[in-house]
């Protein structure tokens, strides 16, 4: 992005240079000189402009990316943490599940 701020001063630079060497010429040569020069002009700032947009799109699109590479991160920490946390294999009961009628019996014979 350095390189691309600098940019203005090198081109203002050069045209400075130009004006100077085209003063040496003839005026209907320096006319001629000057027209191509503001059109190679305008179109090289035409062309800085679309560098400096398209950066700034990549600038935020990477900046998005960081983001979602933090939190996918973040998530991935809490579900190692989680997973360390978990028994590796369940623990059976320590009695086989009751059947129904089991159930109805214990439940009857707590009742007055």
């Amino acid at each position: 992005m350095e390189e691309i701020a600098g940019f203005e001063d090198r081109l203002a630079g050069l045209k400075k240079r130009g004006d100077h060497l085209v003063q040496g010429c003839s005026d209907r040569v320096q006319s001629r000189l000057r027209q191509q020069v503001q059109a190679h002009h305008q179109g090289t700032r035409d062309s800085y402009s679309a560098i400096c947009s398209t950066a700034q799109r990549v600038y935020l699109s990477l900046d998005h990316e960081l983001q979602r590479h933090v939190s996918l991160q973040d998530t991935l920490l809490q579900c190692q943490t989680w997973l360390t946390s978990v028994s590796e294999e369940p623990e059976p009961p320590a009695h086989p599940p009751l059947s129904l009628e089991e159930a109805l019996q214990q439940v009857q014979y707590c009742l007055p």
